[in-house]
């Protein structure tokens, strides 16, 4: 059957069976409140931020850490991880992103340029490009091989608080905590396309989706 993980304020992970809708098991953490995670549920592992500034990837067969991933100096805050090759993306409230390898335990890069703290990462690790929004409104495409941020989208009057990106057409989409929603070619320098203004009522967006068509490959040749 299936199952979920969930963390809470209190420090604690609870993985669920969601066949017999019972708590299976319950990993207390001893650095306070669980702000992010990430779970391999092939190899049952998670990569899980906590506590002011704590990172740490941890089995989840016995609750037993396997790495910690020392080098964030404020609470982990948004998450992407690429578990075929052992890396990841981590965000944190001070702004600051890092790349991190994680078979090494070592931080490939320190992306800074935002200005407030991450709150959503999508990243393409084919491409290996990230993109990062944040509560200073603006969105910031990076390079991961380098940590090299290619361009910094503008456009939110407020703080970023769901993203989605498109990689395949090169679109993504971003809500605030105003309630805009902006539309953004990632492959040239246009400006957004505004599909919502902010709320004058002050509702926020908090979760988004996007999904684009494939383009057309064109007509079919017609028969001789």
């Amino acid at each position: 059957g299936g199952r979920a993980l969930t963390g809470s304020d209190g420090g604690q992970l609870v993985m669920w069976d969601l066949e017999a809708f019972r708590c299976e098991k319950v990993f207390p953490m001893c650095l306070g409140l669980i702000s992010s995670l990430a779970v391999n549920w092939a190899k049952l592992r998670v990569l899980v931020g906590h506590g002011d500034s704590g990172l740490v990837l941890m089995s989840l067969e016995d609750g037993e850490p396997l790495v910690s991933l020392d080098g964030h100096t404020c609470l982990v805050t948004a998450l992407a991880v690429n578990w075929d090759k052992n890396r990841s993306l981590c965000g944190s409230g001070d702004g600051a992103l890092v790349y991190w390898d994680m078979r090494r335990n070592h931080m490939d890069h320190m992306l800074r340029g935002h200005k407030g703290s991450i709150t959503t990462i999508c990243a393409d690790w084919f491409l290996n490009q990230a993109l990062s929004g944040s509560e200073d409104g603006h969105l910031r495409l990076w390079a991961l091989k380098t940590g090299e941020c290619l361009r910094v989208l503008t456009g939110h009057q407020s703080g970023i608080r769901a993203l989605d990106v498109d990689w395949q057409a090169g679109s993504a989409l971003s809500g605030s905590s105003s309630g805009e929603l902006l539309l953004w070619m990632l492959r040239d320098a246009s400006a957004p396309q505004p599909l919502a203004q902010a709320s004058r009522e002050g509702h926020g967006v908090i979760a988004l989706a996007l999904w684009c068509p494939p383009a057309a490959s064109g007509g079919e040749e017609e028969e001789g």
